[in-house]
């Protein structure tokens, strides 16, 4: 799967999203970080990351995904 096309499913994801999809829209924005940090695009890694864990701080896994994107 291409990182665009990735990028297009979660961006539906969270347009779209209820609460009955079961899966908070934090993680979304948690697997878009990832994606563009496996871009290189470190600052909009660090955008998406951020905003996971403005939606959650107790988000545990955002927490260490931001650790390694500020070390990129």
């Amino acid at each position: 799967m291409s990182p665009q096309l990735g990028l297009d499913c979660l961006q539906a994801y969270i347009k779209n999203h209820s609460v009955r999809d079961g899966v908070p829209k934090d993680w979304a924005y948690y697997r878009i970080a990832q994606i563009y940090k496996n871009l290189g695009d470190k600052n909009d890694a660090l955008n998406w990351i951020n905003k996971a864990l403005s939606s959650r701080s107790d988000f545990e896994e955002a927490e260490e995904e931001k650790e390694q994107i500020l070390s990129m």
